[in-house]
């Protein structure tokens, strides 16, 4: 295009002029090019949002793609599909045509000219033809066809007491339960852990969050992967130098700290143990616990590298490439096919993931067998839930779809199956799924490139204390060294502006009875951050290892930690390692390894929390999720107990936003004063507070005239809880 000058007065007439435009469309009507112009540009769309606000309509996903459609088009088809009576169109001026004519035009030459045409121009053949969503059956053939080998779409594995008795107070059945189920179920779909009541050992402990942890951390990490592309050798060895300087910065490898056999080991060979390949298994999503804790649900995803072709859910072309992946081992192709009518405004294919294309074309068949009715979203909107609830329609409606196969480890009488095929698992059925997957396209070598049940690419480990985390820790552990000092505590209230690693060895023994913290979040804070999880749980094992050795026999500690969605940066530091962290469990674990038991988990249920978790409008299955609205307590304790402290506490959270915006609370993370009464029953000597924060611990021990002693390495907070504590009583300073 020619250069216009300023003094021109810029019409949709002299601009097209300028332009062959006239002549590569004389096919598709001037107002029509201009609609797809400023489809492709969603040049209108924040209007389209807002009309969508004013009017406060609910769409399914479809159902707004086929309203934005008559925005821009105005055919009355799309306002029937979209299940609208009345909606507005765009209304554009000359200027908005001129600036869309010129974005056009510097695309054309910037970027595939040719590309660009033929998508408008097949945009504006299906403007008569079909929609994507027509291409739904097609599609969804093709999946079925590629899903034959594997037996189920949901698999439910319920546990109860007489199961842990049957299976002689082990967890081995439990793992192997889960190895052998991954076989089993189509990718992308869900594994859910369902334990009935509660599990005690043969001396009668309760072991139920024990065996959960343990459960869920397998889960997530019994598999090995050697090959994938993005975790190459560079990045692996560059991942092996930095853990190893990081362990070398906070412990040392000499004398006798290795001379156990089991870890004579330097920095840098734990640091190549661990990272020979990639622990993976299922991805963890929920964990729903019941009001009375009777019943807990622990909800996975299964997610298997595959990279065998997909077709476009916009042209059903093959024709793409990509070596993207939104999430670990979740392969994003880019469509190649130059006649696709979903190209972007500067002609690159449309992006899609098999998981996103199927939850779509399922949600485009609205059938009413899995549309989730209000009565079931209202009940399981959060993930802490009435015992009364009904757990498996809920599973069924929310993890699976009419027509699928849903798995269920004991007999059901349900009243209703929802068009689902219910199957009772069968343990002797794994040859059967060995033979259909042998059965498969055997021409194709690489079809099973990645998946877990290929031995030449991976390989499974079959018990808890094996997997390379375990280890990794345990190794960790036995290099942690403590010495007590001999600073005796005098004050009933004792505050130190300093690493409680570092506080907690100047101290004389036998002086702390009792600890209740909540430490800093994994990256989740301006005050705590970390290169990758691993790092984290270094240092938090480090710490739970200086204060298990500070208590005194048989003392409880109390520690608040929530699960968060973050990059865990463990393999990949990118967005694709983004997903819901287990701190809860993995804290269990490392503290475990540091000699603590764990012998509860008080739930922390906090009501109505600001979540856009369960902001959907796709009442669908495979797109609805409950809202998170606990943290776990964990209960440790320096010994064993055969007492009962598990529950579920609704507490509320500390308001620290005024109407204002303003943070009264002067901390980013305070916990309720309520929340440290749980304490309360097992507080001697001195309470602990390792992580003090805003000192929330101290004041309720002044309140309640306990002594406690709280360590804060933040100056900005050990100056606030000092605060805090001196306008409960001003002359304790």
């Amino acid at each position: 295009m020619d250069v216009i000058e300023e003094t021109e007065v810029i019409t949709e007439e002299n601009l097209l002029e300028k332009t062959e435009l006239e002549y590569r469309f004389l096919d598709i009507p001037q107002n029509t090019f201009f609609s797809i112009l400023f489809e492709m540009n969603r040049y209108f769309d924040k209007s389209f949002v807002q009309w969508i606000r004013e009017k406060n309509l609910k769409l399914t996903q479809d159902e707004r793609n086929a309203l934005r459609k008559y925005f821009y088009y105005g055919d009355k088809k799309f306002l029937a599909e979209a299940g609208v009576k009345t909606f507005p169109q765009y209304v554009a001026t000359e200027e908005d045509k001129c600036q869309v004519l010129i974005s056009f035009d510097t695309r054309t030459k910037k970027y595939d000219a040719k590309k660009i045409i033929k998508s408008i121009q097949k945009r504006y053949q299906l403007l008569h033809s079909k929609n994507m969503h027509d291409n739904s059956e097609v599609w969804l053939n093709w999946y079925e066809q590629k899903r034959e080998k594997f037996a189920y779409s949901l698999f439910v594995f319920e546990y109860s007491m007489s199961d842990f008795i049957a299976d002689n107070f082990s967890i081995d059945n439990i793992l192997k339960t889960i190895q052998d189920s991954y076989a089993r179920i189509e990718n992308y779909r869900y594994f859910v852990f369902k334990l009935e009541g509660k599990l005690f050992n043969e001396q009668n402990e309760d072991v139920t969050w024990q065996t959960l942890y343990k459960a869920s951390l397998y889960a997530e990490n019994f598999m090995q992967v050697k090959n994938f592309a993005p975790f190459n050798q560079n990045k692996r060895k560059k991942k092996i130098k930095k853990l190893a300087s990081f362990l070398e910065e906070r412990f040392s490898f000499s004398d006798d700290k290795i001379s156990d056999n089991t870890i004579n080991q330097n920095a840098e060979s734990l640091a190549e143990e661990f990272y020979q390949n990639i622990s993976t298994g299922y991805k963890f999503s929920d964990c729903l616990i019941s009001e009375t804790q009777n019943n807990i649900l622990l909800i996975f995803q299964k997610i298997t590298l595959d990279e065998n072709p997909i077709p476009c859910p916009a042209c059903m072309s093959t024709i793409q490439n990509g070596n993207s992946y939104p999430e670990m081992f979740m392969k994003s192709y880019e469509c190649k096919n130059p006649h696709c009518p979903e190209r972007s405004k500067s002609g690159r294919g449309k992006r899609f993931t098999e998981y996103s294309a199927y939850r779509y074309f399922k949600l485009s068949q609205k059938k009413a067998e899995d549309e989730i009715d209000l009565d079931i979203l209202k009940k399981w909107r959060k993930d802490v839930f009435a015992d009364r609830n009904d757990i498996d329609t809920m599973l069924i409606k929310l993890y699976s779809f009419s027509g699928e196969t849903v798995c269920f480890t004991k007999e059901k009488s349900l009243t209703e199956n929802y068009k689902r095929k219910i199957s009772l698992y069968k343990k002797n059925a794994e040859k059967e799924i060995n033979q259909k997957e042998n059965a498969g396209d055997k021409s194709n070598k690489n079809k099973n490139a990645g998946n877990p049940n290929n031995e030449d690419q991976n390989k499974s480990f079959s018990s808890f204390e094996s997997l390379p985390i375990y280890q990794l820790f345990y190794k960790i552990n036995k290099l942690i060294n403590f010495k007590h000092g001999s600073k005796k505590l005098s004050k009933q209230i004792e505050v130190f502006n300093q690493n409680s690693k570092t506080g907690l060895a100047e101290l004389a023994p036998n002086q702390i009875g009792s600890a209740i913290t909540s430490p800093p979040y994994y990256n989740a804070r301006e005050y705590s951050t970390w290169e990758n999880l691993i790092f984290y749980l270094i240092d938090m094992m480090d710490n739970a290892k200086t204060v298990y050795n500070s208590l005194i026999p048989d003392a409880f500690y109390f520690y608040n930690i929530g699960d968060i969605v973050s990059q865990d940066n463990i393999y990949i530091n990118s967005n694709m390692s983004k997903r819901r962290l287990q701190l809860g469990f993995l804290s269990a674990l490392v503290f475990e390894i540091a000699g603590f038991n764990l012998v509860g988990n008080i739930i922390w249920d906090k009501g109505e929390v600001q979540s856009k978790r369960n902001s959907t409008t796709n009442n669908f299955p495979l797109y609805v999720k409950c809202i998170n609205v606990y943290e776990h307590v964990l209960v440790f304790k320096k010994g064993r107990s055969k007492e009962i402290i598990s529950s579920v506490k609704k507490i509320t959270p500390v308001i620290k936003i005024n109407c204002k915006g303003e943070n009264i609370a002067k901390h980013t993370a305070p916990y309720p004063l309520e929340l440290v009464e749980l304490l309360k029953p097992y507080a001697k000597d001195y309470a602990l507070d390792p992580f003090l924060g805003s000192g929330t611990t101290l004041l309720w021990c002044k309140q309640n005239n306990f002594k406690g002693v709280g360590f804060e390495i933040n100056k900005e907070y050990f100056e606030l809880a000092k605060e805090n504590i001196e306008n409960y009583q001003r002359e304790l300073f």
